[in-house]
This record gives structure tokens, sequence and C-alpha cells, in this order.
């Protein structure tokens, strides 16, 4: 019984591994947000009634103007030790148009998988940074 109360508690984040030309898309968390300045994949919460693909669709909607096609999920990501309570989806997204606008982010970066600075991003990002380092 605890684990399902466990697993109730977890918020579904998702994540959108989003490639160009060789390099993937990161974004840079306002100061005055939670997290404030770290890297993260675009993405967010789930809402409720939500699945994790229309949650990733509104998020990239709302936060940057971005129409996209949810290709596959990559991975369920979850550490309490390094962010309880998150449940992390990451799916790989394509895009038909570019990102128009920024609401909780400073800027975007394009930057190769092998440049990608682990130390600056988000916890659960990370983790799919290394995974998707480990599919190379």
């Amino acid at each position: 019984m605890k684990e399902k109360e466990e697993a109730e508690e977890m918020s579904k984040v998702t994540a959108a591994i989003i490639e160009r030309d060789g390099l993937i898309l990161l974004a840079r968390r306002k100061k005055d947000k939670k997290w404030g300045g770290w890297l993260e994949f675009p993405g967010g919460k789930v809402l409720p009634g939500e699945n994790p693909e229309e949650g990733l669709r509104r998020e990239l909607q709302e936060e940057f103007g971005i129409k996209a096609e949810i290709k596959d999920c990559l991975g369920i990501f979850i550490n309490p030790a390094l962010q309880p309570g998150i449940e992390l989806w990451a799916f790989r997204v394509s895009i038909t148009t570019p990102p128009i606008y920024l609401t909780d982010h400073d800027e975007i970066l394009w930057v190769s998988l092998q440049k990608i600075p682990l130390h600056e991003l988000l916890p659960l990002d990370r983790e799919v940074v290394i995974f998707l380092r480990s599919l190379e």
C-alpha cells in the first residue's frame, strides 16, 4: 500500500529531446524561477487528465511557441536522491516551427550531445544525457 501512495505522489514531468543538424535544444531557466539559471530540456509538468504526450505538446506551445510532433518515448527517469517526487518522461520530438518566444527561460542553446555541460543541467535531465550518450 505504501508503494502505491508514493507512486501517486510522483509528479509527471516531460522533456523534449529536439535535434537539429546534430545539435540538441536546451533552455536556461529564468533566474527568478525554481531551479533558476539551470539548463533543461524543453518540457514541463503534466496536468491532471493529460497523458505525457499531451502535456509535452501543451508545454512546448505555451513556453516556446513550438508546434511539436512527439516521436518515441526514450524512457522514464526517476531518482529520488536527485529530484524527489519527480518522474521525468523523455521523448524524441520533431518541431515544425522554430522557438518563437520564451516565457520561463532566459535563453535557448543548441549543443552537441557530447558538449552538453552536465554540471549546468537539472539533475534528471543530466540522467537523460548520460543515457543518450550510452546509446552512441
